[in-house]
């Protein structure tokens, strides 16, 4: 989920990326809230530990800022210039007059 997120900031599917950004964050803080009694279940290496609640709340509280900067890394003219190297989109998906020639999405 956290790599298709990516992959939808960098390409600038703004209502995607904003949607997908909302259900990672729901799914980062149910988890770790979940965390508090159990720990976190990791596939092939069981259980951790129980996590702390003051960890749990720091958690909580830094998880939407931390997909914010996710995201704005995501759509930074480096990024963007990099991926464009690799990602060629035609001119008509550009927004005219951005420096940063954000894809858009037309709705």
């Amino acid at each position: 989920m956290l790599l298709f997120y990516m992959c939808t900031a960098c390409l600038n599917y703004f209502r995607t990326s904003l949607m997908l950004g909302s259900l990672l964050c729901a799914f980062i803080t149910h988890h770790t809230r979940d965390a508090v009694r159990r720990g976190y279940w990791l596939c092939p290496l069981g259980h951790t530990d129980r996590m702390p609640q003051l960890a749990y709340i720091l958690t909580t509280i830094l998880t939407p800022h931390l997909l914010g900067c996710l995201h704005n890394v995501c759509r930074s003219a480096t990024v963007l210039n990099f991926l464009g190297q690799y990602v060629k989109l035609s001119e008509g998906q550009y927004r005219s007059g951005s420096t940063a020639n954000y894809r858009y999405m037309q709705v």
